[in-house]
C-alpha cells in the first residue's frame, strides 16, 4: 500500500484496454519490441482476447534484450522532448530522471515475490508474465477513515497490516493490542507511556510493543505528523 505524501505518480497494474491501446499507438518505439500490430488490435476485442493480446505484448517487451529496451526508451524519450509540452509528455520526461513524489509504503513480509525489473534482485520474467491475471482497470484507490481526532486509518482488505496517519490534534495512540512501528514525518512531539517520556523528531523511527501502556502524545508541534503501521487484530 502506498500513501501519497506529495503529488505522486506510480505504476499500478494495467490500465483499461483502450488506454493501453492508445498509449502503445503513441509509442511506436516501444511497440516495436512487441512485434506486429495484430496483438495491438486485439486489445480492443472481447475480454479474453484482450487479455491474451496484452500477455503477448507484455511478455515480448519484457523478454527483449536489455540493450534493445534501453535503446527503444531512449528514442522514445528523445522524441517526446521535441514535442509540445503536455502533462503526459512532461511526466515521461521527468520519469527519465527520477520517480517523482514521496509516499509512505507498507507491505507484508514476503519471500516469494516475483520480479521482472526496477530492482537489482533476481528477476524471473517468464514466471511473472505467466502468473499475471492481466486484469485491466483503474488503480484500486480507497479512502481512509477518521477513527479519532487527529488519527486517520488506512485499512486495505488484507489481514497483514494497516496504517494510521497521526497529526498534532491527536492526544494518544489508539489501543490496537499489536506491536507498532512509528515513523515521524514532520515536526516533533513527546510520547509518554507510564514513567517513560520520549521526545521524537522528524526522521525518528519508534517501536511500540503490544504490551506497552497507553501511549500519550503531548507537546506536539503544529506540523507534527507520524505514520504508524501494525497488524490489526480482527
Amino acid at each position: 500500500m502506498a500513501i501519497a505524501l506529495t503529488d505522486f505518480e506510480l505504476l499500478c497494474g494495467f490500465r483499461p484496454a483502450k488506454e493501453i491501446y492508445e498509449n502503445l499507438k503513441g509509442a511506436p518505439e516501444v511497440m516495436g519490441l512487441a512485434g506486429g500490430s495484430d496483438d495491438l488490435k486485439n486489445l480492443l476485442g472481447e475480454e479474453s482476447a484482450a487479455k491474451a493480446a496484452l500477455k503477448k505484448i507484455f511478455t515480448k517487451i519484457w523478454s527483449s534484450p536489455p540493450e534493445e529496451i534501453a535503446q527503444a526508451v531512449l528514442k522514445f524519450v528523445e522524441r517526446i522532448k521535441q514535442e509540445p509540452s503536455n502533462k503526459l509528455n512532461d511526466l515521461i520526461i521527468r520519469l527519465d530522471r527520477e520517480y517523482p513524489g514521496d509516499c509512505v509504503e507498507c507491505m507484508a513480509c514476503s519471500d516469494n515475490t516475483i520480479r521482472a525489473g526496477l530492482t537489482p534482485k533476481f528477476k524471473d520474467i517468464q514466471t511473472l508474465c505467466s502468473n499475471l491475471t492481466y486484469a485491466m482497470s483503474g488503480p484500486p484507490v480507497f479512502a481512509h477513515t477518521e477513527v479519532a481526532v487527529g488519527t486517520q486509518l488506512y485499512a486495505p482488505p488484507v489481514p497483514e497490516f494497516a496504517v494510521q496517519a497521526v497529526n498534532a490534534k491527536a492526544t494518544h495512540f489508539s489501543s490496537e493490542r499489536a506491536s507498532s512501528i512509528v515513523v515521524v514525518i514532520a515536526g516533533k512531539a513527546h510520547f509518554k507511556a507510564g514513567s517513560l517520556d520520549l521526545e521524537v523528531h522528524r526522521g525518528d523511527v519508534i517501536f511500540i510493543s503490544a504490551a506497552a501502556p497507553n501511549v500519550q502524545i503531548v507537546n506536539a508541534s503544529t506540523d507534527f505528523v507520524c505514520y504508524r503501521a501494525f497488524t490489526p487484530r480482527r
